[in-house]
């Protein structure tokens, strides 16, 4: 085994590992926010920072791969749809964090926002192992079609049909 065999190993693994730590956290996120009450901010904070630690693995590997394959003049690899598609799935998955980050507040998730966000790790994950030789356009409308069937599914299978209601807060006996 070569050096150059041997380095594209070590990043090889460290992409497979962040899409494992980010599908793991995204799905952890998902289940507590989509869970009955009471929330738990601190576990959830907790599969955040596993989720954030598997977007930096892909980013710094991938910039590497990229990096690798431009040097040795495979262009044609670094311009495949599969191959773009992929680093616009890590852009949502890394926008839709900031939009959760954003709208979750301290005591309840944005549980619809969690949930694209999960269908989008998972979307990495089955683009990340299958590397299909399909269109961008028939990537995208995969992805839409993935997310759209995720997020039923998951409200199909765990009952929680209030899980898109926005949490209420419950009212106080107001004194006469």
């Amino acid at each position: 085994m070569s050096i150059s065999d041997l380095v594209g190993l070590i990043f090889y693994i460290a992409q497979n590992f962040g899409v494992a730590l980010g599908v793991g956290g995204a799905t952890v996120s998902l289940t507590l926010a989509a869970r009955n009450r009471p929330y738990n901010a601190e576990a959830s904070s907790i599969a955040g920072g596993i989720e954030r630690a598997g977007l930096w693995f892909i980013v710094v590997s991938g910039i590497f791969i990229t990096l690798a394959h431009a040097i040795a003049g495979e262009m044609a690899l670094v311009t495949a749809p599969a191959y773009v598609f992929k680093w616009v799935v890590i852009l949502f998955i890394f926008l839709f964090n900031i939009t959760a980050s954003v709208t979750r507040t301290k005591d309840e998730p944005h549980a619809p926002i969690t949930g694209i966000v999960t269908a989008t790790w998972y979307a990495l994950f089955i683009l990340h192992t299958t590397v299909p030789s399909l269109s961008f356009g028939q990537l995208f409308m995969g992805y839409i079609l993935w997310v759209i069937v995720f997020f039923a599914g998951f409200i199909f299978f765990t009952k929680q049909g209030d899980v898109l209601k926005p949490p209420t807060t419950p009212s106080t006996p107001q004194a006469n």
